[in-house]
């Protein structure tokens, strides 16, 4: 940890370590292991970056799902308005309509399975107000799980099958991703 390994960073590397900064410290609250402090400056770090710079998602699949599923964590934030309503509107402009093609051998050259699940995954879990795009989610995840399942073994992405099959499960019952998989007291 000398040195720097990967000179950039992502669209969505600052609210990510805010977000999950916070959720390491309520968990430490929670359960009582450490004091109020513990993050606190990580977390103020994070939060003085996001206000420097502008968050903007990439048109990729993976990015407007991620930027959905960390926003579904803090609705109510401006980060977090920002954000969906920018994911929003790519999941609604772009996202489904051209994953709701059917795929060929050309498209597939061009679409990556776990990019796709990664948008279904956020979708999923921003959930509320999503219902006119939860069809779409599942005609994607149809198209894919044909491809995956039913030619299997013959896919030319033998080396993403794992992320791949990782990613549709994920896709498909969100179950811990989700803010309120666990709830207070259980």
């Amino acid at each position: 940890m000398r040195r720097v390994l990967v000179g950039s960073k992502g669209h969505l590397d600052d609210v990510t370590g805010f977000v999950v900064y916070r959720m390491l410290r309520d968990t430490a609250r929670r359960f009582g292991t450490h004091g109020d402090d513990v993050l606190a400056s990580e977390i103020d770090q994070y939060a003085r970056i996001m206000g420097r710079e502008e968050i903007s998602l990439s048109g990729d699949p993976l990015d407007l799902g991620m930027g959905l599923w960390i926003a579904h964590f803090d609705r109510d934030a401006a980060w977090s308005r920002e954000m969906s309503a920018q994911a929003l509107e790519i999941a609604r402009g772009r996202f489904l309509a051209a994953a709701a093609k059917p795929l060929t051998a050309a498209s597939h050259l061009h679409r990556l399975a776990f990019r796709e699940f990664g948008a279904c995954l956020g979708i999923k879990c921003y959930e509320e107000g999503l219902e006119p795009l939860m069809d779409g989610v599942q005609t994607v995840l149809d198209i894919w799980e044909r491809k995956m399942i039913e030619e299997g073994a013959e896919d030319d992405d033998q080396d993403l099958r794992p992320i791949n099959l990782a990613m549709y499960a994920a896709a498909l019952i969100p179950g811990g991703f989700h803010k309120s998989y666990v709830k207070e007291g259980g």
